[in-house]
């Protein structure tokens, strides 16, 4: 949106979202609530109890007579070293909610038991707090009567020291509404500490999606929300672990931490961190890390946020707000829905600093594929005065995008050593006055608006149409990356790799880029910097390479296939087009119609990568690799609603080179498959 005056807010952040939210009053957690549950008993310090949902009758918590409802936890007090075990394969209806602490180094732990598939709490809507249906905000807030019913499967309000993991909840409530899978909050003056939810698995919460809506940020797949700043409280938290979990179809935002309803908060949480999850088709945002100091963010993979929603609005698949210092590194972020209906049309970004940011904005050492909105939103100036914070990017990998947007921004931006591959894209890069723009590679098909003269713009290489004259030492010549369009979707993040899948985006023998940036002197800054985004050191003396890799010249090394090469055995309701100007692969391509349809490509090799077109009438692809299914099929349509060509959509490497292997295609919705071209590696 680049119209800045139509912007507002952490999310959706438009002026009419402000309207409606200040017509309503401000959104608060309350200081206290009246809940429905029988005294909570006396517990002995460090008991396992347990709860099997299946079971005929409801015993004592033992493993021989568990519980078999969740109302008879909800009636325990904890203490510190207490497991609560649900039985695996089993179902539980309606919510858990904690009561009691642990202690530092002794929690009290949800977990599972038994064998068989995570046990699973489904609330199906029920509202947690049973509260009257109007309470008030203190009179600092807004002193207006408002209706807050919150619902979640898991609850953990006002508690310290609790751990959930290896658990699954939904949250299918029949009305959309401010539902949640698991909510962790503090309603009152506190500091609660020591929050560790792991490896929960979150679908089907029936969330808000309309980017108007009273409620939008109070609803999530993992919700941690601390009060209101209007409401003078100071509840917060400390030490918030959300790791290795996986949130997916959910109608609402994957993971958010947010004060009240997406404002600020009196007092921030610390030592937050967010890791290793993995979110796909959330309704909104990925994750959104707000209200935090230093809070990292590293390891995660956003696929497809925005999925399904017909008033997206505006929304990022990882970014923050009203955080001090946040870092976001090691993230794979892909296929963002348009916030309109078109690209460009509003935000939709994989990465963005957003209002309320103080101290450094740090992305390093991220992927990004096919985000509708492009690669990053300085939005640090949104709400109409800036927070002026320094924004770093460095050292990520852009494929598919072209899009840097800062509207009216006046923070420090500095962004260098990012390579960004979009050879079908204009690119916009709309930085701030003052923004240092170095050592990056681009390659498009050319510049939507002229580069802003008030930036400096030096030494970066520019491929597929003219070096802009601001640019000071330009080069413009070709990178001679391992591979074109080297990565693809699924590529991961996991801790420990090197991101292999995305090697392609390093320099081959000959690449200009080789040793000719220039000294970035505050690069080993001491923010984790000092290295590429492979993890090849950078010298503090020596001239870096161009773009995001800084190791030593690599040898080009695909083998590309075109569609009608004898190693693809396609069925018989297969068709074959060439002559088409759409930019395909030797200008033709092979397509179907027919769900189920299939095709198989046999190869040797280490690696395979589909290449092929992307459009709004082509849908789902089902892949098979040796005979078993792919984790995950791909909607191919999700990223373009204009036409691609030879776009990577899926991706696979460390195969055995000795062995034949065969990857299978098959139809599985929308109008078309067509297939373009497979490259091979090894």
């Amino acid at each position: 949106m680049h119209d800045t005056q139509k912007r507002s807010g952490p999310v959706g952040r438009t002026f009419r979202l402000r309207r409606i939210l200040a017509a309503m009053g401000s959104v608060c957690l309350l200081a206290a609530a009246t809940v429905a549950l029988e005294a909570p008993t006396a517990h002995a310090a460090g008991t396992d109890y347990y709860v099997d949902c299946s079971a005929s009758a409801n015993g004592d918590g033992t493993q021989g007579s568990p519980w078999n409802t969740l109302s008879s936890v909800n009636s325990h007090e904890f203490g510190p070293g207490d497991h609560i075990r649900l039985r695996s394969g089993t179902s539980c209806s309606g919510y858990l909610q904690a009561s009691g602490s642990g202690a530092s180094g002794s929690p009290i732990t949800v977990t599972s038991y038994g064998d068989g598939a995570a046990p699973t709490i489904n609330n199906n809507g029920a509202q947690f707090k049973n509260q009257p249906n109007e309470q008030s905000c203190p009179a600092a807030a807004s002193g207006r009567l408002l209706d807050f019913p919150e619902s979640a499967a898991v609850v953990l309000q006002n508690v310290s020291h609790w751990t959930v993991e290896n658990i699954a909840v939904t949250n299918n409530a029949p009305e959309p509404g401010m539902n949640s899978g698991v909510l962790v909050g503090a309603t009152d003056n506190n500091t609660y500490t020591g929050i560790t939810i792991n490896a929960v698995d979150v679908s089907n919460v029936n969330g808000i999606l309309d980017r108007h809506a009273a409620g939008r940020y109070s609803s999530a797949g993992i919700l941690v929300q601390s009060p209101d700043k209007g409401c003078d409280l100071s509840g917060h938290f400390d030490q918030v672990t959300i790791s290795n979990n996986t949130v997916h179809d959910v109608k609402s935002m994957g993971v958010a931490i947010v004060g009240g309803d997406g404002h600020d908060a009196k007092e921030h949480n610390t030592n937050v961190l967010v890791k290793g999850n993995t979110i796909t088709r959330p309704g909104n945002d990925a994750i959104l890390v707000g209200v935090s100091e230093s809070p990292m963010t590293e390891y995660n993979i956003s696929r497809e946020a925005g999925w399904n929603n017909p008033t997206i609005g505006n929304i990022a698949a990882i970014w923050t707000y009203t955080s001090s210092n946040p870092t976001f590194q090691y993230n794979e972020a892909v296929a963002t829905q348009p916030a309109g209906d078109k690209e460009d049309s509003g935000d939709s970004q994989a990465w963005d600093c957003d209002w309320g940011v103080t101290g450094t904005c740090l992305y390093q050492y991220n992927y990004s594929n096919s985000n509708a909105g492009g690669f990053f939103l300085d939005c640090a100036g949104c709400v109409g005065n800036s927070s002026n914070p320094t924004i770093i990017l460095r050292y990520n990998v852009s494929q598919d995008e072209g899009r840097v947007f800062a509207p009216g921004s006046t923070a420090k931006v500095k962004m260098y050593n990012n390579t960004f591959d979009a050879p079908n894209r204009q690119f916009t890069l709309a930085v701030p006055d003052g923004a240092e723009v170095q050592n990056n590679i681009f390659v498009g098909s050319g510049l939507k608006h002229e580069l802003p003269t008030t930036s400096k713009f030096d030494n970066n290489l520019w491929w597929g149409f003219s070096a802009p004259s601001n640019d000071t030492h330009a080069i413009s010549k070709d990178p001679l990356l391992v591979e074109d369009s080297a990565g693809g979707y699924g590529t991961g993040t996991t801790e420990g790799t090197t991101m292999g899948e995305t090697s392609g985006f390093q320099l081959s023998t000959d690449s200009p880029a080789l040793a000719s940036g220039v000294l970035i002197p505050t690069n080993n800054d001491g923010l984790n910097g000092g290295k590429d985004f492979w993890g090849n050191p950078v010298s503090a003396t020596a001239e870096p390479n161009i773009g995001a890799y800084n190791g030593p010249a690599q040898a080009q090394r695909w083998t590309m296939f075109n569609d009608d090469s004898p190693q693809f055995a396609y069925d018989d309701s297969w068709g074959h087009l060439t002559g088409r100007s759409f930019g395909d692969y030797q200008g033709d391509v092979h397509y179907t119609k027919t769900d189920n349809a299939s095709v198989t490509f046999t190869f040797r090799g280490t690696g395979v990568k589909v290449l092929t077109e992307t459009y709004s009438d082509e849908g789902a692809v089902n892949y098979s690799l040796d005979g078993s299914p792919v984790e995950f099929a791909y909607d191919a349509t999700v990223s373009a609603p204009a036409r691609r060509a030879q776009v990577p959509v899926f991706t696979r490497t460390g195969l055995d080179p000795n062995k034949q292997h065969t990857l299978t295609l098959s139809k599985a919705s929308g109008t078309y498959l067509v297939i373009d071209r497979i490259d091979v590696t090894g």
